[in-house]
């Protein structure tokens, strides 16, 4: 069963890097932020998006074997 967990951390990382490519969403983070350096923000949440996306993806893959 914990292998579901897996899963869930490879769909929000899917939707992180889905709604980072999004302009609206990098309004919305803009603005919240108040901050001109959106560029390195939206870097890092792309960056942090892969990073779930691949432990979701180990994490799942050793909890099935």
């Amino acid at each position: 069963m914990w292998w579901t967990l897996g899963l869930w951390l490879i769909a929000g990382g899917i939707l992180l890097l889905y709604l980072s490519f999004q302009n609206w969403y990098i309004k919305l983070v803009q603005d919240r932020m108040r901050t001109n350096n959106i560029d390195k923000i939206v870097k890092m949440e792309r960056q942090a998006a892969i990073y779930l996306i691949i432990f979701g993806t180990v994490f799942t893959l050793t909890h099935l074997m």
